[in-house]
C-alpha cells in the first residue's frame, strides 16, 4: 500500500493495567501521545463482512488499513470520524512489495453509561 493512500486521521486508546494497593486497576489511556495518526479506512468488503460475521464481530463496519510506524494494535480503541472503533483480525500485510502495513477490521463500540 502506498503511503499516500493513508488520508485518514484516527486517534487511538490502548487498555492499560496499574496495581495501586494490591488493586488492579484498567482504564483506557491514549496511544501515540493523543496525536493523530494516518490511516486508510474503507468499508468492509462482501467477503469482510462474511468473516467478520464468521468470527463473531458485532458492529464491523469498516476496515482500517496504516503503514509501518504507526502505534495500532488488536483490542485498540480508535476514534474515526467522532466514533469509537474496536480494532478486530489485525492481518500483516509485510510481505507486498508497495511496503510494509497491517489490516484490520473495525467494529463500532457502543458505550453505556
Amino acid at each position: 500500500m502506498n503511503a499516500s493512500r493513508c488520508i485518514h486521521s484516527v486517534t487511538g486508546e490502548r487498555l492499560a493495567s496499574s496495581v495501586s494497593s494490591g488493586a488492579r486497576n484498567r482504564t483506557w489511556a491514549a496511544t501515540n501521545s493523543g496525536s493523530a495518526m494516518s490511516v486508510l479506512v474503507e468499508g468492509l468488503t462482501s467477503k469482510q463482512a462474511q468473516k467478520a460475521n464468521l468470527l463473531n464481530i458485532k458492529q464491523a463496519q469498516y476496515t482500517c488499513s496504516w503503514m509501518d510506524g504507526t502505534d495500532i494494535q488488536e483490542g485498540d480503541r480508535l476514534t474515526y470520524s467522532g466514533k469509537k472503533y474496536a480494532v478486530h483480525e489485525v492481518v500483516d500485510d509485510s510481505t507486498r512489495p508497495s511496503g510494509k502495513y497491517w489490516t484490520a477490521i473495525l467494529a463500532r463500540v457502543v458505550e453505556t453509561t
